[in-house]
């Protein structure tokens, strides 16, 4: 169609009208006069009826100009012929021979109506070419609607293949949609049941949501994390947000991992085990960060559980390496102190027995071999006694008595001792001390040995002994002016079968007196403590309760 460019719509004239319809040059201005007398301009209002079924309308065409019309044809279709701003509308012959037709004016319009009746009446030559021209007319039109309706066809062509294409391409969106929604239903259920704590965030590390394991794992619920900082979660107090901005730049490369205390709402703090993560998609832009958290206090306990069991280990080797090391000492001093006396004992009873004595003599050998017995006998004693209170076997026979009476007896025993190697012994304590509960024998001996000790190496002076009993316990002082005992030596004086290895510091024997008083005292819940310089002396403090807690004095 052709835009109507040469008379305003108010104006519609036959040949200003045909000459819109027609292409340029097709007619003649001739031919054109010819075709006017043919044609009229009606004017329709809306709603008007211009055929209706049963009217004739044969050898009519109607040609739209302005506004809009509906085509009822055999009331099966409805074809809207409208005109669009400068173009016209479509309209073809309408005839009711074959099909009932209704044509309705939508809107008040302007048709162009040739006559075709008028073209064929006659048979003068003028009539031939006004035949002709009239032909050629409707073969343009013709032509043009067969034109405009094959680049339709074509249209529609490309229209349904193109929506094949849609479809096909549908399909495979359709697919690849189902694929994604099952890989993500997937990876859903794998997170939902997950039994380590996935938290996310987004870049400044707020959470977004979380799964159930975090309610399970560390009681906490999802659902009150979001939109607060994860940094609250991991119990990294008041440097979170410091601490935060320096773990995001060691994320790019390969995450995170550490240990944090994750803090719930109620309750301890739980240690886990932490891995964060950059979650970036296929083009490298960052969208979020994954925190996954598993709960370690089950590993942190069996850890312990293993650093206690090793540290047991530990003291158990040193204990056997001591052990080892104590038996090896043990034979070597019993080879030592054991072969004198015995040699002493064979060599004399040997010539007591062989006659060789005088009678005076044997008599002195006889002496010499039952001191040397008793000192072996004194050795095998102390050595019972301490296995036994080492192993819980001795029991003690708690008495009430007079600790000061015991200590008195025991000095006045060894003062002449002491004047034999011209040294003082004095004793500062109660006459009639309170009586108190303790194993009378066993604390005799322990005396005994402070005091023997203390005789035993000092060379000059004398020993002092000073008792308090005051409160609950009593406190008993020896102390004297020997060559006293080196520091190293002070730290295990109360081990067995030790001995300093200086001869000017010792005088022989197995190392057993000392051992033997700490654990008699110890037996007693008390305590025996040793202060020394070298070339000073020594001061031994035994410290008794005067009722021991599982004391059951004798009645």
């Amino acid at each position: 169609m052709t835009p109507l460019t040469s008379a305003p719509a108010a104006d519609w004239q036959p040949l200003d009208a045909l000459r819109g319809l027609l292409p340029p040059d097709a007619f003649s201005a001739a031919e054109l006069a010819e075709l006017v007398p043919l044609c009229r301009v009606e004017r329709h209002p809306e709603g008007h009826v211009l055929i209706r079924e049963g009217e004739a309308s044969d050898n009519r065409v109607y040609f739209l100009l302005q506004g809009s019309v509906t085509v009822s044809l055999a009331e099966k279709f409805i074809l809207r012929l409208t005109r669009k701003g400068d173009v016209v509308g479509e309209m073809g012959l309408i005839s009711s021979a074959d099909r009932a037709a209704t044509v309705r004016a939508e809107q008040a319009s302007v048709f162009l109506v040739l006559d075709a009746r008028s073209a064929f009446r006659g048979a003068e030559p003028a009539s031939y070419k006004i035949r002709y021209t009239f032909s050629h007319l409707f073969n343009l039109i013709l032509s043009e609607k067969l034109r405009v309706t094959s680049e339709r066809a074509h249209l529609y062509e490309d229209a349904i293949l193109h929506s094949r294409d849609v479809e096909e391409q549908s399909a495979s969106l359709q697919e690849q949609v189902e694929s994604n929604l099952a890989r993500l239903r997937l990876f859903t259920h794998l997170v939902e049941s997950a039994r380590d704590a996935v938290v996310i965030t987004d870049l400044e590390g707020r959470v977004q949501q979380a799964n159930p394991a975090l309610q399970q794992s560390f009681g906490i619920e999802p659902g009150t994390l979001t939109g607060h900082r994860v940094t609250e979660l991991l119990g990294w107090g008041a440097e979170a947000d410091r601490m935060w901005q320096e773990l995001r730049a060691q994320l790019e490369p390969g995450g995170w991992q550490g240990e944090a205390l994750v803090t719930p709402a109620s309750g301890e703090p739980i240690p886990a085990h932490c891995s964060i993560f950059l979650v970036q998609d296929e083009r490298g832009r960052r969208l979020a960060y994954s925190v996954l958290l598993r709960d370690i206090r089950a590993e942190k306990t069996f850890q312990k559980r293993i650093l206690l069991q090793s540290r047991q280990l530990k003291k158990a080797y040193r204990s056997l390496q001591e052990l080892d090391r104590i038996k090896s000492h043990f034979l070597t001093l019993i080879s030592h102190e054991l072969r004198t006396p015995i040699t002493s004992i064979l060599a004399y009873s040997e010539t007591a027995v062989s006659g060789m004595a005088e009678p005076q003599q044997a008599q002195e050998f006889f002496g010499i071999i039952h001191q040397e017995a008793l000192h072996l006998s004194d050795m095998v004693d102390k050595v019972l006694t301490i296995t036994k209170l080492e192993s819980g076997q001795l029991l003690l026979n708690f008495q009430r008595a007079s600790l000061s009476e015991l200590v008195r007896g025991q000095v006045a025993m060894l003062r002449s001792k002491a004047s034999l190697r011209n040294l003082t012994m004095d004793f500062h304590g109660p006459d009639n001390g309170p009586l108190t509960v303790f194993d009378p024998e066993k604390i005799e001996v322990a005396v005994h040995q402070l005091l023997d000790n203390a005789v035993k190496f000092t060379e000059r002076g004398g020993i002092r002994v000073t008792l308090e009993q005051t409160g609950p316990q009593s406190l008993l002082h020896v102390m004297d002016t020997g060559k006293g005992i080196p520091e190293d030596a002070v730290r295990t004086v109360f081990r067995k079968f030790e001995r300093e290895e200086n001869p000017d510091h010792h005088s022989g024997g197995l190392g057993l007196g000392l051992p033997l008083c700490y654990l008699i005292v110890k037996a007693h819940a008390g305590r025996l403590e040793i202060k020394s310089r070298p070339g000073e002396g020594t001061t031994v403090s035994l410290t008794l309760p005067n009722q021991p807690p599982d004391a059951a004095p004798a009645s």
